[in-house]
C-alpha cells in the first residue's frame, strides 16, 4: 500500500504546477481570475469564498481529468431537492477551473457529489477529511474514482487554511488578488 501511495505522489508530483508545494506560492504566480471572482462575490457567503479561493490555491496538478460538481443541499434538504449552489472543479493537468452557481449544473461532469454547504466547507479547510466525510455519508458521490483523484490534486491543511484567512483578513478586499 505504501508502495502505491508513493507512486500517486510521484505521479502527482510530476504534473505539478511550479510552486504548487505552497498556497502562498501559487496565490502569487497564478492569482485567480476576474471571472471567477465575479461569481464567489455572487454567492455572497464570506467563509464559501475564503474556502473556494484556498481551495484554488492549493491545487497541486493531477493525474487525472475530469470535472468534479458540488452540490450543496441546504441543510435538512430532502434527497433530490434542487441544490442550493453548484461548485464545478474542473482539473486538467497542472490547471484547474472552478465555477459556481445557483442551482444545478447543466454541465456533464465525470462526478457529482452531494453534501450540505458546511461538510464541503469542512473539507476544502482542512476540518474534515474528504475520505471520512464519503465513508460516514455526509457525502455522496457517484464516481469513487474520480474523488480519489480530486482528493491527490489538493492539499487542504487545516493549519494553512487558517494561516490563509488570517491573511484575507489582514489584507482586506485586496489580499484576494484579481
Amino acid at each position: 500500500f505504501e508502495a502505491f501511495l508513493s507512486a500517486q505522489r510521484a505521479r502527482a508530483a510530476s504534473v505539478a504546477p511550479p510552486g504548487a508545494d505552497s498556497w502562498r506560492a501559487r496565490r502569487l504566480a497564478h492569482p485567480a481570475d476576474a471571472s471567477f471572482a465575479a461569481e464567489l462575490a455572487e454567492i455572497g457567503d464570506k467563509p464559501m469564498t475564503d474556502a473556494l479561493l484556498f481551495a484554488y490555491y492549493c491545487f497541486c496538478g493531477s493525474d487525472w481529468a475530469g470535472d468534479v460538481a458540488f452540490a450543496l443541499a441546504k441543510a435538512g434538504a430532502a434527497d433530490g431537492d434542487e441544490p442550493e449552489l453548484t461548485v464545478t472543479f474542473a482539473l486538467s493537468g497542472a490547471s484547474l477551473a472552478l465555477s459556481c452557481r445557483r442551482g444545478r449544473t447543466a454541465k456533464k461532469v465525470a462526478c457529482t457529489v452531494a453534501c450540505e454547504r458546511q461538510v464541503l466547507l469542512d473539507v476544502l479547510s482542512g476540518r474534515f477529511e474528504l475520505t471520512a466525510a464519503l465513508v460516514s455519508g455526509q457525502m455522496s458521490a457517484d464516481n469513487f474514482t474520480a474523488m480519489m483523484a480530486f482528493k491527490r490534486a489538493f492539499k487542504f491543511d487545516r493549519g494553512a487554511y487558517d494561516e490563509f484567512v488570517e491573511l484575507q483578513a489582514k489584507e482586506g478586499a485586496a489580499a484576494v488578488n484579481f
